[in-house]
């Protein structure tokens, strides 16, 4: 037998909160690779295990790297090609507020 401290997740790609993120993306002119089931756990999977709640793990708009470790990073301006910080936060307010006035949340 196998045990981890946390548990695989997995949400469905037709899930409300999956679609509504793809879109926030889409009119970002970012396209994005789909990976319903997580083999591993962390700490996120418990939002899935314990509260039955969708996770997208691993998303946004920007760059960074290394983790959790010394030489993690986060690049603070765009280049034109890849975006900075000011686009990840407007990502992210965009997708809270079409999560938070959606039929999804109600």
């Amino acid at each position: 037998e196998i045990t981890a401290q946390h548990e695989p997740m997995r949400t469905a790609s037709d899930d409300a909160f999956v679609q509504i993120a793809l879109q926030v993306l889409a009119e970002r002119g970012v396209s994005a690779s789909l990976w319903p089931t997580s083999g591993g756990g962390g700490p996120w999977s418990l939002f899935d295990a314990e509260f039955g709640m969708p996770v997208l793990f691993d998303l946004g708009l920007g760059y960074g790297g290394n983790a959790g470790m010394p030489g993690e990073f986060l690049a603070l301006d765009q280049n034109g090609k890849l975006a900075g910080l000011e686009q990840a936060e407007e990502f992210y307010c965009d997708l809270l507020t079409r999560v938070s006035s959606s039929p999804y949340t109600n």
